[in-house]
């Protein structure tokens, strides 16, 4: 398949990552939740294609805006409900020994306070569309729904508090997009300094995590390593080779490539890595 429609989804694409939020430790006293962003972590990344105006193409996050709708209304809901809906659904340690395994899921649709909502679908309207993007529908939810069930079941397994929170799904987001550019560092113009920018905020946002009993960082970290090897196994890959057409044309049609464009005719294509 030729680059310039397998790719051209990715032209100009442009994301801002801030506050990660976090998961909530539930428990007696305030609700009030904390957001840790780091103001150096603001990246605009131009993979392919002509520049656009950094708006996402709802063709492009359409799953995203499904999953912050779900959000948002399971918290509409649950303050309807006086609080039920979160006994029902989050992930507590001794409800999950009598065998209801549903929360391991359920709790990433569920917040403790509005704050705590807001934080978490703005972090995942940030990231939610590169991913998208990147992979498709299919391999963006697969990382999100196995990201939040790795993250509480890493929480389940390390702390007895309660928690709900998206958080541990989106540093999955994350995981997935840290791999994305570790494959392709040497591929994709500013990958090498976009994963170094997404290491140190991943850091950052973990080390904050220690500082507050209410933030539930094994939630975080088994998040970020079910979608490293969520990605890592069903993740996007693409590799160079090079064609009999016009390298001037292409580059300058829908394409920066790191390297020397007199050196012959270049094209990406898109492979599965399954």
């Amino acid at each position: 398949m030729h680059a310039h429609h397998a790719l051209k989804f990715l032209g100009g694409l442009q994301f801002s990552i801030g506050s990660l939020g976090s998961s909530f430790l539930w428990s007696k006293g305030s609700n009030r939740n904390k957001t840790n962003e780091d103001e150096g972590s603001k990246t605009t990344m131009a993979f392919f294609g002509s520049a656009r105006n950094g708006n996402n193409n709802i063709n492009g996050r359409f799953w995203t805006n499904v999953l912050i709708g779900l959000n948002v209304l399971m918290f509409v809901v649950q303050e309807a409900t006086h609080g039920k809906l979160l006994l029902l659904g989050a992930k507590v340690n001794s409800l999950i020994d009598r065998g209801q395994l549903w929360r391991f899921l359920t709790p990433a649709f569920l917040h403790a306070s509005l704050p705590h909502l807001v934080t978490n679908c703005y972090s995942l309207h940030s990231i939610g569309p590169v991913i998208e993007a990147q992979g498709g529908a299919a391999r963006f939810l697969a990382v999100y729904f196995g990201s939040a069930i790795t993250g509480f079941f890493l929480s389940y397994s390390f702390t007895r508090a309660p928690a709900v929170g998206a958080s541990g799904a989106v540093f999955g987001l994350v995981g997935s997009l840290a791999v994305f550019l570790l494959r392709h560092k040497d591929l994709l113009t500013g990958a090498q300094q976009s994963l170094s920018n997404l290491s140190r905020m991943i850091v950052i946002n973990l080390v904050l995590g220690l500082a507050t009993s209410k933030i539930d960082n094994w939630g975080h970290l088994g998040g970020l390593v079910g979608g490293a090897a969520i990605a890592w196994l069903v993740g996007p890959s693409f590799s160079y080779r090079r064609m009999g057409f016009d390298s001037a044309h292409l580059i300058n049609t829908w394409l920066q490539l790191p390297c020397d464009p007199t050196a012959g005719t270049s094209n990406l294509q898109k492979t599965r890595n399954m």
